[in-house]
């Protein structure tokens, strides 16, 4: 045995695999060194690229919900004269007085198309 290693960071997390082929080929004969190691940049372009990919479908996804949004309605004379007359009585208003304003949805059923696609 020449070296040891607790594999539980590897079922966590694909990232820690380039500490195990770094371990691999440290140990391997020196006739297999050479092949094992292009082995190894080949699975490291293959997650690098995989990793970037994710990166991007994250960053779309992120910037489309952070840039939806919603027209709520505003109040009208009803709902003033309500609310009002609540305050007067000392009471908490029933309905939130609101302006006119764009709110974002958190909701996945109104997220953007390129969103809901990815995360069901």
């Amino acid at each position: 045995m020449r070296d040891t290693l607790a594999f539980d960071a590897f079922a966590r997390c694909w990232v820690q695999e380039h500490v195990l082929l770094e371990r691999i080929g440290a140990v391997l004969p020196p006739g297999r060194q050479a092949s094992f190691a292009r082995l190894a940049a080949a699975w490291k372009a293959r997650s690098r690229a995989t990793y970037e990919r994710s990166m991007q479908v994250l960053a779309s996804q992120l910037a489309a919900t952070a840039t939806d949004s919603a027209t709520l309605p505003t109040a009208g004379l009803r709902d003033a004269a309500r609310a009002w007359l609540a305050g007067c009585c000392g009471r908490p208003s029933v309905r939130m007085l609101r302006p006119k304003r764009r709110w974002p949805i958190w909701r996945a059923a109104s997220m953007p198309r390129c969103v809901v696609p990815r995360t069901n």
